[in-house]
């Protein structure tokens, strides 16, 4: 699987779920709208029964009816926008899809030019040595790198040792009289200083040879990285790589403002699917109003008072619209729960995306092995069975380096290259630790004279 095909399927799982977010939400608003019609025919049955006189009668009706022919139109003209918006969307896609499968061409074909080129094999060949001397002496580094360390610190711990540094013992700096230097002397049995010191000075120079090999072992592979980076950039210099990215990022800015402006839209057409558009809100306080003012009861007894049977005709109306009116609430209230599974859904399929796309998880450089189901793994998650970090893993795990390159087309590889190096091998020796009488290991001060 290429990254192109790997991001398309990304972006067609988002897309999915979207349209079904969208496909609710214009259910959602139908049904909305529908409700209000439902409403107002029943307050147009009550005006029509005798004797029964309704707050503003048929100017109310007139308004209501401009309300929801208002809405119908407002919300239509968003959807045709947004279709605009969505098909732009969609040629940008197809076009940045295009030139990422473009730039894979020009990038397998390099792979297979150096393939065949010695000198590229060569330099391979030396990087991959560097790494793998580098993995291999991490352990003993840290290792090493703890132990002077952990033993360091309890030279740090003894004041008489501490004292007998400061005034320079046994070095050409020491310049105090006969009394204090027969009495720096004394101490200096008490601490094993001669002994220890010279533990110290050797742990300190085992500590810079290890940092020091640690650190040549990297630069060694740094420079091995750049002269395989610089062949490699000098064959794709000779490429349309450059155009085709500049391209490429054209169209993926052109997508993320046509993403932008579809976004806009779709929240727009939220309030709509939520109720909360000006004219559902102005229609439905108007008919809320006039409907409250006249009960079924007090309907029916109106209707007795006539000797027409039009008026019991209209009070059945009526009667059968309001169960249908709260048949068409409950759906209402079902759609609304399943819009916010949708909603939530659409986020978490977004999530993913934005997550695989972000750094350098999927790049131009790598294929993805056949082995690894993109499917299931979209189903898992979007499932809650599997968590990102699971997806991301999974992922990294059949990611398969084609070549090592730096700069703009890196890329990276299942293998996994330590920074970490060492040049001292083994452990340091006894004659590295604190010396004291007293001592059960190495490290451990005693204040006892060992001689």
């Amino acid at each position: 699987m290429t990254p192109s095909s790997l991001i398309a399927s990304l972006g067609e799982n988002s897309r999915r779920y979207e349209h079904e977010l969208r496909e609710l939400q214009l259910e959602l608003s139908s049904a909305n709208e529908q409700e209000l019609r439902l409403q107002h025919s029943i307050s147009s049955a009550f005006q029509q029964i005798a004797n029964c006189h309704l707050t503003g009668g048929a100017q109310l009706t007139s308004e209501v009816l401009g309300l929801l022919e208002q809405r119908s139109l407002t919300e239509k003209e968003l959807r045709d926008q947004l279709a605009v918006a969505e098909a732009s969307v969609g040629r940008h896609l197809q076009a940045a899809k295009q030139i990422a499968e473009e730039i894979e061409a020009i990038v397998q074909g390099l792979d297979r030019q150096l393939e065949a080129d010695p000198q590229y094999q060569q330099q391979a060949a030396a990087l991959a040595e560097a790494v793998a001397l580098c993995d291999g002496a991490t352990a003993s580094y840290k290792e090493l790198r703890e132990e002077c360390r952990s033993k360091l610190e309890a030279f740090q711990r003894d004041q008489l040792y501490l004292y007998l540094k400061e005034c320079g013992f046994g070095t050409e700096r020491y310049s105090r009289g006969a009394l204090l230097h027969e009495l720096d002397r004394w101490i200096a049995r008490l601490c094993n200083f001669a002994q220890n010191s010279a533990a110290e000075q050797t742990l300190l120079a085992m500590q810079e040879a290890n940092e020091g090999a640690r650190w040549q072992h990297e630069a060694n592979r740094g420079v091995q990285e750049a002269n395989l980076a610089q062949r490699y950039q000098a064959l794709l210099a000779g490429t349309d790589t450059s155009v085709l990215q500049a391209r490429l990022e054209k169209r993926n800015r052109a997508v993320e403002l046509g993403k932008a402006q579809a976004n806009a839209i779709h929240e727009q057409l939220d309030r709509y699917a939520n109720r909360r558009d000006e004219h559902f809100t102005q229609a439905f306080e108007l008919l809320s109003r006039q409907l409250a003012q006249m009960s079924l009861p007090a309907l029916e007894q109106l209707a007795g008072q006539t000797t027409t049977s039009q008026d019991d005709e209209l009070v059945q109306k009526v009667r059968e619209g309001r169960v249908e009116l709260e048949e068409l609430q409950r759906r209402v209230s079902l759609l609304d729960l399943k819009y916010k599974e949708a909603e939530l859904d659409y986020q978490r399929a977004k999530q993913l995306e934005r997550d695989l796309l972000s750094g350098d998880k999927i790049s131009v450089g790598s294929t993805y092995s056949e082995g690894m189901n993109l499917e299931a793994l979209l189903l898992g998650f979007m499932k809650g069975t599997l968590s990102l970090s699971q997806v991301e893993n999974e992922v990294n795990s059949h990611r398969q380096a084609t070549t090592v390159v730096s700069g703009s087309w890196s890329i990276s590889s299942t293998t996994s290259w330590s920074s970490s190096s060492t040049g001292v091998s083994g452990k340091s020796s006894s004659s590295g630790s604190f010396s004291a009488t007293r001592s059960s290991s190495g490290g451990e001060f005693s204040t006892s004279d060992s001689r």
